[in-house]
C-alpha cells in the first residue's frame, strides 16, 4: 500500500484531478501492527455455532469455541428477509463475546417476530428462526489509536474494513464495519456514535467543538480509542449459504471479465436502469439515488439529466448487444418527453443532444429541437467566450454537443461551417484556459468531442492524458493484500476521500473509445492497454451490487455504488458504467477482428 499511501497525500486544488507524476518516496518504516482477525476455520466454526443457536433459539450457558482467544469482540446481526430485527455486539475478550452477542441479538429479535404468546408460540418462534438471515463479525485484537481530531480517524482508517471502539472507564463500545456500510457511516461518524452510546451522553463528542474532539476527550475523560479488523461470515444469495465477505462483498477476480463476463455485467447494469424507470399517467420518470440497504430512493438535483443519461446508456447497450428488448423504445420515449425541458438551459440541452446521438432518430417536436439548438449556440461565443453562469465542469459536455450539432444531417455548407467553427473555438478555449492537472475534469466529453471530429486535432494531448490516467491506476502491488478490492480504480486526489470512487468511470469511458480509434491508438498500443481497461472495469464491477455485496440489500441489485464504503447509487454512476462496459465490449470485438 506504499504507493496508495503516497497518492492519498497528494493534493491538487481542482474540482477533479489526478496527481502529477512525481517520484514516489517510501514512507518511514514502522513496526507492523497485527490486526489479524480469527482464522477462517475458527471463524466458520463460530458462524456454524451461532446458526445452531439461532435456529434453536437458545445459547448454551457454556459455549465452547476454539481459535478465538485473541478475539476482541463479536457482532451478530439477524435479518427477516432484508430487514434487521436484531443486532448484538460484545467487546468481551475471547470466545465468550460470540455467545454474548448472539444472546443480545435474539433478545432484540423476539418481539419483532410477532409470534404471539399462545401455546403454539414456541413452535412459531422456531419456524420463524429457521428463516432468519445471519451475519457474524469476529474482531481481531483491539489496536489503540491516538487521533487528535475526528478528521484524523478518516485519514488513518480504511472505511468499510476498520471497525472503531472506545473505552470509557470499564465500558467499551464500538461500531463494526458491516454496520458502518449499512448505515453509510464514515469511521469518524462511527466513532462519534460509539462515544455517545458508550458514555450515555450525546453531547460529549461534538465534531464542531474542540472540547469534543478525540484528543481532548482522551485528556478530560480518559478515553482510549481503538481500531480493529474483522472476519465476516454472512448468508448470501437466494440459498442463504454462508460466505466470507471482504468489505461487505466478494473481491471480483480478473478472470470474471472475459467476453461473457463483460456481457453479463452489461446486462446486470441495464436491468438496474430498467427497474428505476416508472410510468405514471403515461409519463416515464427515473427514480433517483438508490440506498440499497435502506430500501428507498432519494431525489436528485437534476432528474432530467438522470433521464437523459439513462436513455443514452440504454440506447448504447441496445446497439452494442443488438438486443430487441425494451431498451431502444424506452430510450427514445425518455428523450421525446424530455425535449421540451431540455431547451431551458445549456447543460440539459447538451446532455440531450449527446444522448440523442446514441438513440438515433428521435421524434422531437421541431420547436423543441430548435430551442435546444438555440440555447447551445448561445453557450459559447468566439468573441465573448463562455456564458458566465455555466459551470466550468460542463464545458466539455457542451463542446461535444456543439460538435454533434455541426454534423446534423440536412445542413447547408455555410451553416455547417458556422457550427463547426463554434465547436472548434469552444474546444480550443477549454484547452487554453484549463490547467493540465484539471483537464481530466472535462472528460470523457471533451475527448469524445475530439474523436467525433474528422481530424483529431489534440491527439497528443489525449495520448498524454491516457498515460497520466494509467499511471494513477491502482495495481495489485499498490493495493496489496490489504485492499485487493481497490485494484483498477483511478485515484482522484482532489476528492474528499482520496481513494478511488465511481468517478473512475469518467476517463475510462473515453479511454475505451480511444483504444479502438486508430487515429490515436495503434493496434500494438490497444492490445497493451486492454489490460488497463479491464482492470478499470474490474473495479467498476466491484462497485456494482451483486448477491455478495447485496446480501443485505432490499433494492439496487446491479447498481453502481458511489464507493465501496458509500452504498448510495447515483443514476449517473450506473448509466456511465453501462456505457463504458459497452465501449469495452466493442473494443474487444474490434481488436479480435484485427488479429
Amino acid at each position: 500500500m506504499t504507493r496508495l499511501w503516497l497518492l492519498a497525500l497528494c493534493v491538487v486544488a481542482t474540482a477533479v484531478g489526478v496527481c502529477s507524476a512525481q517520484p514516489l518516496l517510501a514512507p518511514p518504516r514502522a513496526a507492523p501492527l497485527d490486526l489479524s482477525p480469527p482464522a477462517p476455520d475458527a471463524s466458520m466454526a463460530a458462524y456454524e455455532a451461532v446458526e445452531s443457536w439461532v435456529r434453536a433459539w437458545e445459547v448454551p450457558p457454556q459455549a465452547s469455541l476454539r481459535g478465538l482467544e485473541r478475539m476482541g469482540g463479536a457482532a451478530v446481526t439477524l435479518r427477516q428477509e432484508q430487514l434487521i430485527i436484531g443486532r448484538g455486539v460484545s467487546f468481551s475478550a475471547g470466545p465468550g463475546a460470540v455467545a454474548e452477542a448472539t444472546r443480545a441479538a435474539l433478545a432484540q429479535s423476539r418481539d419483532k417476530l410477532l409470534v404471539g404468546r399462545d401455546a403454539l408460540a414456541q413452535e412459531h418462534l422456531h419456524k420463524a428462526a429457521g428463516l432468519l438471515r445471519i451475519s457474524v463479525e469476529l474482531a481481531g485484537p483491539l489496536i489503540p489509536i491516538q487521533p487528535a481530531l475526528f478528521v484524523d480517524v478518516d485519514t488513518q482508517l480504511q472505511p468499510g474494513l476498520d471497525g472503531v471502539a472506545v473505552r470509557l472507564g470499564e465500558k467499551v463500545g464500538g461500531v463494526f464495519p458491516a454496520a458502518m456500510l449499512v448505515m453509510n457511516m464514515s469511521p469518524s461518524e462511527s466513532l462519534t456514535s460509539a462515544i455517545s452510546e458508550t458514555s450515555g451522553d450525546p453531547t460529549l463528542a461534538v465534531r464542531t467543538d474542540p472540547r469534543g474532539q478525540p484528543g481532548a476527550l482522551a485528556k478530560t475523560q480518559g478515553a482510549v480509542f481503538y481500531r480493529f479488523r474483522v472476519a465476516h461470515v454472512a448468508q448470501v444469495g437466494d440459498a442463504g449459504a454462508p460466505a466470507f465477505l471482504f468489505r461487505g462483498g466478494k473481491v471480483v477476480e480478473m478472470s470474471a471479465l472475459d467476453r461473457g463476463g463483460l456481457e453479463r455485467f452489461a446486462a446486470l447494469l441495464a436491468s438496474n436502469l430498467r427497474t428505476r424507470i416508472e410510468r405514471d399517467q403515461g409519463r416515464l420518470s427515473v427514480r433517483g439515488i438508490v440506498l440499497p440497504f435502506q430500501g428507498r430512493y432519494e431525489e436528485t438535483a437534476s432528474p432530467l439529466l438522470d433521464e437523459v443519461m439513462t436513455a443514452a446508456a440504454l440506447a448504447r447497450y441496445a446497439r452494442v448487444m443488438m438486443t430487441h428488448g425494451p431498451e431502444p423504445s424506452l430510450a427514445e420515449e425518455l428523450l421525446r418527453q424530455t425535449a421540451p425541458a431540455a431547451g431551458d438551459e445549456a447543460v440539459a440541452a447538451a446532455a440531450w443532444v449527446v444522448a440523442a446521438a446514441q438513440v438515433g432518430d428521435v421524434e422531437a417536436a421541431a420547436t423543441d429541437r430548435a430551442r435546444i439548438g438555440g440555447v447551445l449556440a448561445t453557450a459559447y461565443d468566439a468573441e465573448t467566450g463562455w456564458m458566465a453562469e455555466l459551470p466550468e465542469a460542463s464545458r466539455g459536455l457542451i463542446a461535444l454537443a456543439l460538435v454533434l450539432e455541426s454534423q446534423s444531417p440536412g445542413l447547408d455548407e455555410m451553416e455547417k461551417g458556422v457550427r463547426a467553427a463554434r465547436a472548434a473555438g469552444a474546444m480550443a478555449s477549454i484547452y487554453r484556459d484549463t490547467p493540465p492537472a484539471r483537464l481530466v475534469a472535462q472528460m470523457p466529453w471533451l475527448g469524445m468531442a475530439e474523436l467525433a471530429r474528422p481530424k483529431v486535432e489534440a491527439a497528443a494531448a489525449l495520448r498524454d492524458l491516457r498515460a497520466q490516467v494509467w499511471k494513477h491506476q491502482l495495481t495489485d502491488e499498490d493495493a496489496s493484500a490489504e485492499a485487493p478490492d481497490l485494484v483498477g480504480g483511478i485515484v482522484f486526489t482532489s476528492a474528499r476521500n482520496p481513494l478511488p470512487t465511481w468517478q473512475t468511470v469518467r476517463p475510462v469511458l473515453l479511454l475505451a473509445q480511444m483504444n479502438r480509434d486508430e487515429r490515436v491508438t495503434s493496434t500494438e498500443e490497444a492490445l497493451r492497454d486492454l489490460g488497463n481497461l479491464l482492470r478499470a472495469v474490474r473495479f467498476l464491477r466491484q462497485l456494482s451490487v451483486d448477491h455478495y455485496s447485496g446480501y443485505a440489500a432490499a433494492v439496487g441489485r446491479g447498481g453502481v455504488r458511489s464507493s465501496l464504503w458509500d452504498q448510495r447509487q447515483p443514476v449517473e454512476a450506473t448509466a456511465m458504467t453501462l456505457w463504458t462496459v459497452c465501449e469495452v465490449l466493442e473494443t474487444v470485438r474490434e481488436l479480435g477482428e484485427r488479429k
